[in-house]
């Protein structure tokens, strides 16, 4: 059997490098999932921490729903690219949020998408951008903090604090579990009650902006009544002497009142028949007054205007028969209710306005005029009278 030539040994490793190298490739685009189709959506963060590299997991409700595919720098944080895929797409809403959290205390990053509690029906696309809510804050930070904060403080006094207190707590652990067991009960009987505090304190703050809003106008009342204090401090004198004029004045009025209050009451008893009676004719009382002047003013132009002059016209009447008894005593028969008969206003039909009829115990209509007699004497001043001779001869 021949040996193989030098070349072919030489072929058959380059092949078989070759092959390996295809092999690895192969594995590395399988495990970097090359071959797979992906939906990429941009994550904006604050930061993102240790522990988060490329290939991280993007989970929803812990299930795996894509990969970190890059972390670009950025100066308000970083953008982390992420490649979904595309069968859970119809699974992420439109709205959902991100958070950056560990899977343990020392472990890698993933980035969890967490729905809001009322998702919206629209679904997660191509070139969607999200926001990131929280960044889990890690041990090395906190050990970080821990030690400036050490750095910054005297361990003398650190543990001389530290003993005080556990000096202070010895023998008190049973007096701390009932305060404890106390404050849970307050805190049990409060947790119900936080809404309405809530509302509470919204109301509050409406209620500061509304004062913030009137603070000015606060500021002027306050500033009017400093002054309007100050003009009372200055005429504090002026001011006792009204006061002293005020309660004798009130003392007085107190004496006639005390001494005149049966005849004031008898008085307004007295007053309430004729208060009554024009309550009563008030209507007519008014329309006969602004007729009145109605009337001043349309005779005014046939009277010569508003000039200062007085025009009478004067003409003779018929004298009355002398006062008689008992014919002509005085009688208050009227019984007529208030009326106006179109006053102020009169128009044509109610022309001429009715006889109003009252009863005086007077009649002015018993003149009697004949020729010949009487004479001009009895028409003006009425009937004279006689007397009659007591006797002798005629």
């Amino acid at each position: 059997m021949t040996e193989p030539s030098p070349s072919k040994v030489r072929l058959v490793g380059v092949v078989f490098l070759v092959v390996l190298g295809m092999v690895f490739a192969l594995a590395w685009a399988l495990y970097t999932q090359s071959f797979r189709s992906t939906v990429t959506v941009s994550l904006q963060a604050g930061r993102v921490g240790l522990v988060m590299d490329t290939g991280n997991n993007v989970r929803l409700r812990g299930v795996e729903v894509g990969r970190v595919t890059a972390i670009e720098p950025t100066p308000q944080g970083a953008v982390l690219t992420l490649g979904l895929d595309p069968d859970q797409i119809g699974r992420i809403p439109a709205d959902v949020i991100a958070e950056i959290v560990p899977t343990t205390a020392f472990g890698t990053k993933y980035v969890s998408l967490v729905e809001p509690p009322e998702p919206g029906p629209g679904r997660i696309t191509e070139g969607a951008v999200l926001h990131n809510s929280a960044v889990t804050v890690e041990l090395n930070d906190v050990f970080a903090n821990l030690s400036r904060l050490l750095d910054s403080i005297d361990p003398a006094k650190v543990n001389a604090t530290l003993g005080e207190l556990a000096r202070a707590l010895d023998g008190r652990g049973d007096s701390i579990a009932a305060l404890a067991a106390v404050t849970d009960g307050y805190l049990t009987d409060l947790s119900p009650k936080l809404p309405v505090l809530q509302r509470d304190l919204e109301a509050l703050a409406d209620v500061s902006q509304l004062y913030a809003d009137v603070a000015p106008d606060l500021l002027r009342v306050l500033d009017n009544l400093t002054v309007t204090g100050r003009t009372v401090v200055d005429q504090a004198d002026q001011l006792d002497a009204f006061l002293a004029g005020v309660t004798l004045l009130a003392r007085t009025g107190d004496d006639v009142l005390r001494e005149n209050h049966e005849g004031l009451v008898t008085a307004l008893d007295v007053l309430r028949p004729t208060t009554d009676l024009l309550h009563e004719y008030e209507p007519g009382l008014t329309c006969f007054i602004t007729g009145l002047d109605r009337t001043r003013q349309a005779l005014e132009p046939g009277i010569g205007g508003a000039s200062p002059e007085i025009r009478l016209n004067s003409t003779i009447t018929l004298g009355q028969p002398p006062y008689e008894n008992p014919r002509n005593l005085p009688k208050i028969g009227a019984a007529n209710p208030p009326a106006c008969h179109g006053l102020p206003f009169v128009d044509e039909t109610e022309r001429p306005t009715p006889q109003i009829r009252t009863d005086t115990g007077l009649d002015p209509h018993t003149g009697e005029v004949r020729p010949g007699r009487p004479p001009v004497a009895e028409l003006l001043f009425g009937p004279l009278l006689t007397t009659e001779p007591s006797g002798g001869d005629s």
